[in-house]
């Protein structure tokens, strides 16, 4: 064979081989579709959000893909293309000024809807009727369906299981609230496998999992709110303390499921991240340490206890859910990307990391004040700003308003200081009574509104903001010192804002 040949056949083969890989990519179309029977809700907005990673529900909005569409005769449709064989989805339709991370439906439905999984390639139409609730029809509609169904025998169970089960003791309370759950999970476990005939096998394993881990979440923040309250905690009484953490803050009821399944499920990866953060939370209580973990104690501990892909995504999941409402340094986020070597999981690192902006310029915004008047970021340069982004109805928000009054104590008539009170109300009203009630911002700082934008608005889209409150400082020149300062909620770390804030003032 000659050399022209032999270069010719393996061109040829290299070709073929692309051309193979390129076949098993394949893209599926979806299509989701929504017929309401009120003409309310005619003109509103509604957002679809989909990925095929899953890291809680605050964090779907940041890592997945997003469509958005006005209801048009009661109708809308979305139409997308993706190479993921499963995904889950989130249809947040806002009502008025409210907005939640769910299917929110017209008022007198009384019906909020969480993520959902879906098969790449369906073609569904959701009903939704005033008088008949929900119903589901079109291609691998059965899916959908039969989580409805799941979630009506958790919500009916629940309801009525807690009408009955008022215990005297904490002991017996907790008992009787675990075997109220696995009852629940056996009546959705039979319900799926005998009812649900028609779904895939990976499918029903990954529901499975959803259902398990979303009651053993309840379960557990059940057991942590009776552990805070109980007298136990007060007399220090380690034994039975410990006892709580081995009863009740661990699997009570394991399920055997493959590797792919369980990394893939909306709800078993936060809850081995809630599990974490409150094992140690009381462990150190037990320890009469009797302080909050950091966020390092944290890393370290699931670092230390997962291995290979659940290491990196239940990490990646922690980064997301805790690392901007953290005070950690920027070392964890370098910790990360030196272990990580999933791609997927490095860039969620990468962009939180670019997210925190350090040292770059700040975002040029244009915003209403209380006046009517445009503010601009240029008009406040040679001052150093703090924002607080918040909105009406925030508990987190009126918290940390309330914390902040030494700060704003200790900054009283300071020239060189500017807070600056941002609101993502949808309404002007709301926003105006919120800020003339003194609940969520000073008397003494500057507030501005978003023009009913809410999270549209540019600048929330420009730092990224899914969690309130959120706090940015930004030096005299107009750069970003840091999008996340620590937080004042105690004497100490109200003397560590103070601190920061002095050594950028000098």
């Amino acid at each position: 064979m000659n050399n022209a040949l032999k270069i010719f056949l393996f061109i040829f083969f290299c070709i073929i081989s692309q051309i193979s890989v390129a076949d098993d990519k394949q893209t599926y179309k979806t299509i989701i579709k929504g017929i309401f029977t009120s003409p309310d809700v005619n003109g509103k907005p509604i957002t679809l959000y989909y990925a095929s990673e899953y890291f809680g529900i605050s964090s779907l909005p940041l890592r997945g893909n997003k469509l958005k569409a006005k209801i048009k005769d009661q109708t809308f449709e979305f139409e997308f293309s993706e190479q993921a064989p499963y995904l889950y989805f989130l249809l947040e339709y806002v009502d008025g000024s409210d907005a939640n991370y769910a299917l929110k439906y017209p008022e007198r439905l009384k019906v909020n809807y969480k993520t959902l999984l879906i098969k790449s390639g369906a073609s569904i139409v959701i009903n939704i009727s005033d008088k008949s609730g929900i119903s589901i029809s079109g291609k691998d509609a059965e899916l959908i369906d039969c989580q409805f169904k799941l979630d009506s025998i958790s919500s009916n169970t629940f309801k009525a299981g807690i009408k009955k089960n008022k215990q005297p003791s904490t002991y017996e309370k907790l008992l009787t609230l675990a075997n109220h759950y696995e009852d629940i999970y056996n009546r959705q476990r039979s319900y799926l496998q005998n009812n649900c005939t028609k779904i895939d096998s990976f499918s029903k394993e990954v529901i499975k999992l959803d259902c398990y881990f979303e009651l053993e979440d309840r379960l557990m923040s059940a057991s942590r709110s009776i552990f805070d309250n109980t007298a136990d905690v007060q007399k220090k009484n380690k034994d039975k303390l410990k006892f709580y953490i081995d009863h009740f803050l661990f699997s009570t009821y394991p399920i055997e499921s493959t590797e792919k399944a369980a990394l893939f499920s909306r709800q078993y990866v936060d809850f081995l991240i809630k599990k974490q953060i409150r094992d140690m939370d009381i462990l150190m209580e037990v320890t009469s340490l009797w302080v909050r973990p950091t966020f390092g104690q944290l890393y370290d501990k699931m670092s230390q206890a997962y291995t290979g892909t659940l290491r990196e995504k239940i990490l990646a999941g922690y980064f997301l859910n805790q690392f901007v409402l953290s005070e950690a340094p920027e070392y964890y986020l370098d910790l990360a990307l030196k272990s990580f070597k999933i791609p997927e999981y490095r860039t969620i690192i990468q962009d939180i990391k670019k997210s925190r902006g350090t040292g770059e310029p700040a975002f040029n915004f244009s915003l209403t004040d209380t006046t009517g008047n445009n503010v601009t970021l240029q008009m406040l340069k040679g001052k150093l700003l703090v924002l607080d982004f918040w909105f009406s109805g925030c508990g987190g928000c009126a918290y940390l308003n309330e914390k902040m009054s030494p700060v704003y104590e200790y900054y009283k008539g300071n020239p060189n200081i500017q807070f600056v009170s941002i609101s993502t109300d949808k309404k002007v009203e709301t926003w105006k009574n919120s800020v003339k009630s003194g609940v969520y911002s000073h008397t003494g700082s500057l507030n501005l509104f978003t023009d009913g934008l809410s999270r549209e608005h540019p600048i929330i889209k420009h730092y990224d903001i899914y969690a309130y409150p959120t706090l940015i400082l930004i030096d005299k020149n107009g750069n970003i010192i840091t999008s996340s300062p620590p937080h004042p909620r105690t004497p100490e770390a109200a003397q560590r804002f103070i601190s920061l804030i002095d050594r950028n003032l000098n």
